[in-house]
């Protein structure tokens, strides 16, 4: 249909798989024409995982990432709860632990957060980021994208050097009220 994928958002998961099972991932994406495969980060927050845990789980990233890399294909872990990435501070140290050019990330803001918070988070991921997941929450509740278009605008300011440099996808995650009668004009948001 004309169509290019920003990524193939698979469910492999880190510590549930293994790197010999990412193989068939990396066929898909081939096939599906994306040039980034998301992956989980793990099978537990941050805050659970031991350290021997986070080791392997580092070993098996830096594997996969190399896989990809081999393919001409990067990998991204979303910024999510229950895994390594659910706060700022770990998903940065994993990434530094895996060090590896073809492990990229997908930001989002933690709607359990404070906008300190994310745009703290914001500017640390900036350097990672390949795409960013685009919706307006505040923990639980679902608010129209036009609502947050002052604190979206801050948060594209602290993406724009890097876009500049090379193409950043934004993705449109959730509809607010999850009405398709809604998406043209949140999708005229998004391009806004």
């Amino acid at each position: 249909e004309g169509l290019t994928p920003a990524a193939y958002g698979s469910y492999f998961r880190l510590g549930q798989h293994t790197p010999a099972e990412f193989v068939p991932y990396i066929e898909s994406a081939k096939h599906l024409g994306a040039g980034v495969i998301r992956v989980w980060g793990g099978t537990k927050g941050s805050a659970k995982t031991t350290e021997e845990e986070r080791a392997k789980l580092v070993a098996d990233a830096r594997a996969i990432a190399g896989m990809a890399e081999d393919a001409g294909l990067v990998v991204t872990l979303e910024c999510h709860g229950d895994t390594l990435t659910d706060h700022y501070e770990s998903g940065i140290a994993f990434y530094e632990a895996v060090d590896h050019p073809a492990l990229r990330a997908y930001w989002q803001p933690n709607q359990h957060m404070d906008e300190a918070y994310n745009l703290t988070a914001a500017k640390l991921y900036a350097p990672r980021a390949e795409c960013l997941h685009v919706f307006h929450w505040s923990a639980t509740a679902r608010h129209p994208l036009s609502e947050g278009r002052e604190i979206w605008g801050e948060y594209l300011n602290i993406f724009r050097p890097e876009a500049k440099a090379r193409e950043i996808g934004l993705l449109l995650e959730f509809m607010h009220d999850d009405r398709l009668e809604t998406l043209a004009e949140t999708a005229r948001e998004l391009r806004g």
